[in-house]
């Protein structure tokens, strides 16, 4: 092999391995940290509880309650952003992208329009007459159960021994909700440690200590003896 052959293959593998170099380099992408606030048209209200998905890495993000969300993603990837009762928006991040970016994605209302349906609890006028002059009203006897039934003693005992409504469990529920929410990406406190935790619940045994107390003098009153 002649010395001129010996630095065309010299030539050629130097020109290969920097051309593998230069496309390694922009193959490479790097990670940015993609923020943003999904909020309601073209108003300034967040939408909480939206989730922000990259199908092609396979991870997400929700909202916050104020919809504020923050995920790491790469230039060029697809973003999709679900809401209950909003229209599916995308989001493509621009391949130019070199550090971190904030946007808004304003989110359009999912409205399914129904036509009007008249409900009538009878067919016709003549129908409601007929069933107006049949109706049987309670007699004095009827009215009397109902007015024991509204004895302000009972009431006071359906008060103190009846369990939470139902809007009050819901009311519980989504307070529960949005503090699992708010805490989510925050440090856990061991209540076993909290004071003031304690000094609730020394206070909650004391008031339901005293309920019965005043539960079981009642109906010793109620009984006579």
């Amino acid at each position: 092999m002649t010395v001129m052959n010996k630095l065309k293959y010299i030539a050629l593998f130097l020109l290969f391995t920097a051309n593998f170099h230069v496309s390694w380099g922009q193959g490479e992408k790097k990670m940015i940290q993609f923020s943003g606030l999904v909020v309601e048209g073209d108003s300034l209200l967040g939408i909480p509880g939206a989730h922000v998905f990259i199908p092609k890495a396979g991870r997400g993000a929700s909202t916050n309650l104020l919809g504020y969300f923050s995920i790491p993603a790469l230039p060029g990837d697809s973003l999709l952003i679900l809401a209950i009762g909003y229209k599916k928006q995308y989001y493509i991040i621009p391949e130019d992208t070199l550090q971190d970016m904030t946007v808004m994605v304003h989110m359009l209302r999912d409205t399914l329009m129904l036509p009007e349906v008249t409900i009538r609890a009878l067919p016709s006028e003549r129908a409601f007459k007929q069933a107006f002059l049949a109706l049987n009203l309670p007699d004095e006897k009827q009215r009397n159960y109902m007015q024991e039934n509204l004895n302000d003693q009972i009431m006071r005992r359906l008060l103190s021994e009846s369990t939470m409504s139902a809007s009050m469990n819901h009311r519980y529920y989504m307070q529960q909700q949005i503090q699992a929410m708010e805490q989510k990406y925050m440090v856990q406190t061991n209540p076993l440690l909290d004071p003031f935790a304690w000094a609730r619940f020394f206070k909650d045994i004391e008031a339901e200590r005293k309920k019965r107390e005043a539960r079981k003098k009642k109906q010793k009153n109620d009984s006579g003896y």
